[in-house]
């Protein structure tokens, strides 16, 4: 399912679909790189999109799946676990501006519609209870001193 067309707004006016990964095919299955920057290798196969398991990853996924629950279908959804054992996300079109921002992403119109997304984000997030043994992760980008990123 799409996002409310105030989401669109966002995606319309400065998120493309295009990718800058190479591909690589195994089989009859395509990956595609869509991102190395951070802490981790994501790719896109088919309308998922597959990353390494985390400490964190089941409490991320109960939170996406808490915000399904309650309505809110601008986040992925999450599928489980590959045979490779990756996280398995659904895949949201779209990429997000690098900065310099173009004036497109900074609009009136699109810093409305994205505050109105976020606030339903918000309303989305009450009455979430995270499991019992919820693990957190830090700031993508930022591994704790000594930890080599996956």
């Amino acid at each position: 399912m799409l996002c409310p067309a105030s989401d669109e707004t966002i995606r319309r006016r400065y998120l493309v679909d295009h990718y800058d990964g190479p591909v690589k095919k195994t089989g009859d299955v395509q990956e595609q790189t869509i991102s190395t920057a951070g802490v981790t290798h994501v790719v896109k196969v088919g309308d998922t999109v597959r990353r390494p398991v985390r400490p964190f990853t089941a409490t991320i996924q109960s939170y996406l799946a808490h915000l399904r629950t309650q309505g809110f279908y601008c986040a992925p959804v999450p599928l489980g676990y590959d045979d490779a054992g990756r996280e398995v996300l659904s895949y949201i079109h779209g990429n997000v501006p690098k900065e310099p921002l173009p004036d497109s992403a900074t609009s009136e119109d699109v810093l409305v519609a994205l505050a109105m997304l976020i606030r339903r984000l918000h309303d989305a997030s009450d009455g979430w209870v995270p499991p019992e043994r919820a693990c957190w992760g830090r700031i993508p980008g930022s591994p704790p001193s000594g930890v080599i990123p996956l």
